[in-house]
């Protein structure tokens, strides 16, 4: 395609007898005055990356920490949950369940649960109505009762445009269900990917 246009650009300038006669002062004006279009930003995925290599052996914010740890903390669960700070391996559906964050450096926190009796319906549904402290739940429809549901997946965030907050996934096991939430906090030094303009990037549990 650039070998097209170079030829047309060519083929323009072709022109017979003397030179171009030079450009007006109004068509200098206009084309001083047209605007500029703005830069397209990486790839957001390869922002990110940047970001997180960028972090790497960066100390952790003490203030995010606690904040992430906060959560956790607060995350309503019942008394016969059982908890965990690993994962049991006892739920299959977790094992392709992931939280990828978009911002670095930022800091970390994570529990496993587990709770006999419940379904991956009624997780989803008591997750969306107990949440843990100063958040709010991204998914408050009710869930689909199909006992076939492998998995599940809500976030609790800060507002629903956030990038932090917790990934709340949530799957079946021989033993009830097992649910792992997965805190991520901002520092003072964290940073975000730039989207393209009209694009976004989705928060905690949010797919």
């Amino acid at each position: 395609m650039a070998a097209l246009g170079s030829i047309g650009v060519l083929a323009g300038c072709a022109a017979s007898g003397g030179a171009a006669p030079a450009p007006s002062d109004e068509a200098s004006t206009a084309a001083d005055a047209a605007p500029t279009a703005a830069p397209t930003p990486p790839d957001v995925f390869a922002q990110a990356a940047a970001l997180e290599a960028a972090a790497e052996g960066l100390s952790v914010d003490p203030v995010a920490q606690a904040r992430a740890d906060g959560w956790l903390d607060s995350l309503p669960m019942p008394d016969e949950a059982v908890a965990w700070d690993e994962d049991p391996g006892t739920a299959p559906g977790l094992d392709w369940a992931s939280t990828d964050w978009w911002c670095a450096p930022m800091a970390f926190a994570d529990r496993y649960w587990a709770v006999d009796g419940w379904t991956v319906a009624d997780t989803h549904d008591r997750l969306a109505a107990n949440v843990a402290d100063g958040l709010i739940a991204t998914g408050t429809m009710p869930m689909e009762h199909d006992p076939a549901l492998t998995s599940g997946l809500i976030g609790h965030v800060p507002d629903l445009a956030s990038l932090e907050g917790m990934a709340i996934e949530f799957a079946p096991s021989d033993d009830g269900i097992v649910i792992h939430a997965h805190a991520g906090a901002f520092g003072e030094a964290t940073a975000c990917p730039t989207p393209a303009p009209g694009e976004g990037l989705g928060g905690p549990g949010q797919g």
